[in-house]
């Protein structure tokens, strides 16, 4: 038998003739996962290729209707986000034309199955009330979300939401970093090495070979966790500093906003821009921060505003007077409200006496607004 490593992907599985051959060639998946990882040095448009063959091949013998009941999506896909339409667009191919293409599953050790490809064939199966769908099955590989983290990265283009998610989740499972500990130390690792005229060296080794990226990396005098997460970036064929100044923001805007990324399509640098317009910078209440985000949002969508558009906009939105000026009593009024919605989260960590005094507070504070509201009638 050949080697791991050695061949392409899809020959990982010549030779299958059924389904139960599929289940047993433990030695052809150990290949199958290096060959995917090796496939990031080719580009995403032959990885794709690359899989449809696979399919293709594994058609010929290793193919078995699954129950829809047993397939769960899998909770490492770093693709979080599908949109309507792609989705209703599937679900009517299937309805008009049936399943073209198995899709790929994972074999869980409990029962069951992840999807490793295919997840939107699954979802219009699903819609079309189907019962079982036709698949290919692999056992679980090691490492699965770095598995496929490198297969979606390199074969369709990720939103940023997505892609910042997801990176943040390979570098906690592999190291062990805290999200905010991942975040700050490539910021300050890049901002470094931009002061000293070092960046573009890591530019440049972003498709190079490992052992070309680890020897660049160690040149740069970084500390131990910063060449931890450049490494891991680097792995991911992702440009760290591009990381940083336009994916691991991604991980801070406003909850609209990302909803607007995964449902309607909003684009993560159009997001970054709209995030801007918040209560604090309009000195008003979060609600109407929110309103104000929302008809930005809508114009930007109906109008199909450029990113450059978008900055535009939101400078005129935080410096128009007539819109965001206020009264002084306004700008407190907001300040405590915003104060007083944060509140809650801090309860938990007030002592008995604290809890005490900060009722008598609000109590003597409801008391003097009520005495000055106008009597009901």
């Amino acid at each position: 038998m050949p080697k791991a490593g050695q061949g392409t992907v899809m020959k990982a599985f010549a030779g299958a003739t059924n389904a139960k051959q599929v289940y047993e060639l433990e030695s052809e998946v150990e290949r199958l996962k290096q060959e995917i990882e090796a496939l990031r040095e080719q580009g995403k448009d032959d990885t794709e290729a690359q899989l449809t063959e696979l399919r293709q091949q594994l058609s010929q013998g290793g193919v078995v209707d699954v129950p829809l009941n047993q397939i769960e999506r899998n909770p490492d896909q770093p693709r979080q986000t599908f949109s309507e339409e792609s989705i209703a667009g599937m679900t009517l191919s299937l309805k008009l034309e049936g399943q073209q293409e198995p899709i790929i599953l994972i074999a869980r050790s409990e029962g069951g199955f992840f999807i490793f490809d295919g997840e939107r064939r699954w979802r219009g199966a699903q819609r079309n009330e189907w019962e079982t769908i036709q698949a290919v099955i692999i056992p679980e590989p090691e490492e699965l979300h770095r598995r496929v983290l490198l297969a979606n990265l390199h074969r369709e283009e990720l939103n940023a939401l997505d892609i910042a998610e997801a990176v943040i989740q390979e570098i906690q499972r592999v190291h062990g970093f805290k999200p905010a500990t991942i975040q700050k130390t490539l910021n300050t690792a890049v901002k470094r090495l931009e002061r000293k005229k070092k960046i573009s060296q890591v530019t440049t080794i972003v498709i190079a070979p490992p052992d070309e990226q680890e020897a660049v990396l160690e040149g740069l005098e970084l500390s131990e966790t910063e060449y931890a997460i450049f490494s891991t970036l680097l792995g991911l064929q992702l440009n760290p500093s591009s990381v940083n100044a336009n994916i691991f923001p991604m991980l801070s805007i406003q909850d609209d906003l990302k909803q607007a990324i995964r449902e309607q399509g909003l684009g993560g640098l159009h997001a970054l821009a709209l995030n801007r317009i918040t209560a604090s910078k309009l000195d008003v209440t979060n609600a109407t921060a929110r309103k104000r985000r929302a008809k930005l949002l809508k114009e930007v969508l109906d109008n199909k505003l450029s990113v450059a558009q978008v900055r535009k906009q939101v400078k005129t939105a935080l410096t128009d007077k007539s819109e965001s000026a206020v009264s002084e009593s306004q700008k407190a009024i907001a300040t405590i409200t915003n104060n007083l919605q944060r509140l809650p989260n801090l309860l938990d960590d007030l002592n008995p006496n604290e809890l005490a005094e900060l009722k008598n507070l609000v109590d003597l504070l409801a008391d003097q607004v009520s005495a000055r509201l106008p009597e009901n009638n």
